[in-house]
């Protein structure tokens, strides 16, 4: 009765392949063409959703951009002919002689199926499944399956075999993510496409039927009973012996896990990279285009990265903080009793384009994807002086003219916070009058406070933007009396990007990590156009390097100090409490800015049993990774200036410095010509 039964099904099927087939005979008028002659349209497969690549400086891959559809198609005669085999043995075993559907084929199925009581074969041709995939979808009805043949027909007429071919090799899923050869060769076996052997072939062969119930991560047995049917059927068709499928079966392992060859963008650069791709309009209109043109659509993104630079940043940061997992012990927190950690940042930017090479941007992107180079606005300390000090000499004064750096000080702070504002020289040293080069080198607080009160808090403010503060303008920078100690909130980013300016002679090349974005076929979507911008006079640059090149090698940065010849300029940093340590600086051809700190917070750091400061680790580790990216390199000297006649003494304008022992007044031979009595913070 069971024989009798599965017979009945047999000819029920055999109908219904009938009635397919004499469905595919006459065209439903609804699949012909406007044009209303009777004459087929042409069918217009959607572009195949395709990953995205970023790439290093060098050209090497960095990370690759995609969502759950991870795709990379590849040339046909790229793939082993092996694997292609195998993918018809088990698909289409007809494929290069039917006409986009095979009745005998779907017949055979539908008896296989029947007399099994399962799924174990499909009826559809690759043709059709192509048609499947890119114009119908999976529904599965009676009406549908006659729209599919008759697509499928007309596909064949309107492109070749191999274009067939290559179409769905590249379309087809094999599971994990993984769409099209390419990706699932990469998935399972860890190599390219081009390097499957015949058993790794098959396998994936096998797994197109059903990928999910096949999955061999999963349901590794499943996965070995489908290799060996993939390995018979190319048996059947003659591709392999039999004793060479006997040998594929026991040397083809089972994958156990997913190989990621291909890494995403998981890194504090990469990711920059990425979120700035996503917000730029040129690659679309809104938020869905511009998703859809990164993850699908097979770009190709050349970036300013360099691998060695990143491994030499990277390197100087953890020989020189006691790291574990890119933070290090920074006490407890009195008020919850948790553990504190700090960590640093290092980046730099090459003055004469405003590229970024790298990011050291944290502990780890895994687990920790704020980027401290970016996002990390952390007030700098006497780094902030350098603005101040370039003020003074676009402003027309001298290294050489004098200011008194008695401390502590006391000025007027109307409005502020405090008022008076009272501000002491690190240690509490006294200093007392000196030319405007020693209070720099020795990193005098009292003497700048007074200097930023005489060129003009306001003038300051605008320096350091036009240099390169560009997130601290966000929220806007204030102008008052602590400003020049570097009050402010300013990334190491902006840091590096206006000392670069003055490495440039005073010109200003916008930081940036995208060099230019290729659409899949090559053409050019857009470039980093350079924009560089006159913003200080080579004179006052070269004033302020010459200065900043004596604090490196007798000032506050000697840690900084690269001894191999190369000249270079930086200053120190650090914030009262040690909660902040910097140090910035450059050479002719590198601006980079260090920064070390508490995450999540400002709080006291002690390393080694002393409180931070910016001429102890943040200098060593500049310095450390400066000598390391200029191993190799040219010797580079930094252009001398003008002489500038010097020797005034300068003085707080008005009854503002309210410090017991007063400086020089307006008036007193030296002051500067036309200045006296000016508020400070004039703005002219």
């Amino acid at each position: 009765m069971r024989i009798f039964s599965r017979l009945a099904l047999v000819v029920i099927a055999a109908g219904v392949v009938l009635a397919l087939a004499v469905g595919a005979m006459a065209v439903p008028a609804r699949l012909l063409d406007d044009a209303g002659s009777g004459d087929p349209g042409p069918i217009s497969l959607r572009p195949l959703a395709q990953r995205s690549y970023m790439y290093a400086a060098d050209g090497s891959v960095l990370a690759v951009l995609r969502e759950e559809e991870n795709r990379q198609s590849v040339p046909l005669d790229t793939v082993p002919q092996h694997v292609v085999s195998a993918i018809l043995a088990v698909e289409d075993a007809g494929f290069w002689v039917h006409d986009g559907f095979d009745v005998r084929g779907m017949l055979r199925a539908f008896r296989a199926n029947v007399e099994e009581g399962g799924i174990s074969q499909g009826g559809s041709t690759i043709t059709q499944q192509l048609i499947k995939l890119d114009v119908l979808g999976n529904e599965q009805t009676l009406d549908r399956k006659i729209e599919e043949v008759v697509l499928a027909s007309r596909l064949e007429k309107t492109m070749s075999k191999e274009e067939i071919l290559e179409r769905y090799v590249n379309s087809v899923y094999f599971g994990n993510h993984s769409y099209g050869i390419q990706a699932a060769a990469e998935t399972y076996f860890g190599v390219n496409a081009r390097d499957l052997n015949p058993g790794q072939g098959a396998l994936l062969a096998g797994l197109i039927r059903n990928p999910v119930s096949y999955n061999p991560i999963r349901f590794p047995e499943r996965a070995a009973a489908r290799l060996d049917i993939a390995l018979e059927r190319l048996v059947d068709v003659r591709a392999l012996t039999e004793a060479e499928a006997a040998v594929w079966k026991q040397a083809t392992p089972i994958p156990t896990a997913v190989h990621n060859v291909l890494p995403r963008a998981n890194d504090y650069f990469a990711s920059a990279v990425e979120q700035q791709l996503l917000a730029d309009e040129r690659l679309g209109r809104t938020p869905e285009e511009r998703f859809n043109a990164v993850y699908f659509g097979g770009l190709k993104v050349h970036t300013t990265y360099s691998p060695q630079a990143q491994a030499q940043a990277q390197a100087a940061r953890d020989q020189n903080l006691p790291l574990v997992n890119g933070v290090f012990p920074a006490g407890t927190d009195p008020a919850t009793g948790k553990p504190r950690y700090g960590s640093a940042a290092v980046v730099s930017v090459v003055p004469q384009t405003g590229a970024i090479p790298y990011m050291v941007g944290g502990p780890g992107f895994q687990n920790y994807k704020y980027n401290l180079v970016t996002q990390n606005k952390r007030q700098t300390g006497s780094s902030f002086k350098t603005f101040v000090l370039a003020t003074a000499m676009e402003r027309g004064f001298s290294p050489e003219d004098q200011i008194d750096g008695t401390g502590p000080c006391l000025f007027d702070n109307p409005n502020g916070e405090p008022d008076p504002y009272e501000a002491e020289n690190f240690g509490g040293s006294t200093r007392g009058v000196g030319t405007l080069t020693t209070p720099t080198l020795g990193s005098v607080n009292c003497a700048y406070v007074r200097l930023g009160l005489i060129v003009g808090l306001n003038n300051v403010v605008k320096m350091a933007e036009r240099l390169g503060v560009r997130s601290a303008a966000e929220d806007g920078l204030a102008a008052n009396q602590s400003l020049p100690l570097g009050s402010a909130g300013v990334t190491p980013l902006d840091m590096a990007s206006a000392y670069a300016t003055l490495a440039n002679d005073g010109v200003y090349n916008p930081p940036y990590i995208i060099q230019k974005v290729e659409d899949r076929n090559g053409n050019l979507i857009f470039q980093h156009q350079p924009a560089p911008k006159p913003m200080v006079s080579p004179q006052t640059a070269r004033l302020v390097t010459a200065i900043l090149r004596q604090n490196v090698t007798g000032g506050t940065g000697t840690a900084a100090s690269l001894g191999t010849g190369q000249p270079a300029a930086g200053k120190t940093g650090t914030h009262t409490g040690s909660y902040d340590a910097w140090f910035v600086g450059y050479t002719p051809q590198l601006a980079t800015a260090v920064w070390v700190g508490g995450l999540g917070a400002q709080f006291t750091i002690r390393l080694g049993g002393a409180g931070i400061t910016g001429g102890s680790y943040p200098a060593r580790i500049w310095g450390d990774f400066m000598r390391a990216w200029h191993t190799g390199q040219p010797i580079q000297q930094f252009a001398g200036p003008q002489a500038v006649a010097g020797g005034r003494m300068l003085a707080v304008p008005g009854r503002v410095d309210l410090s017991p022992q007063k400086p020089a007044v307006p008036g007193q031979p030296g002051f500067p010509p036309g200045r006296p009595g000016r508020p400070p913070g004039d703005d002219d």
